[in-house]
């Protein structure tokens, strides 16, 4: 239960990290 909370929330740091990387280039 709280492995699956870390991971969706840790996948959404990546997410959001990836699309801020393109909209900075």
């Amino acid at each position: 239960m709280v492995c699956r909370y870390l991971w969706r929330i840790s996948s959404a740091g990546l997410w959001i990290s990836y699309w801020l990387d393109l909209l900075t280039l």
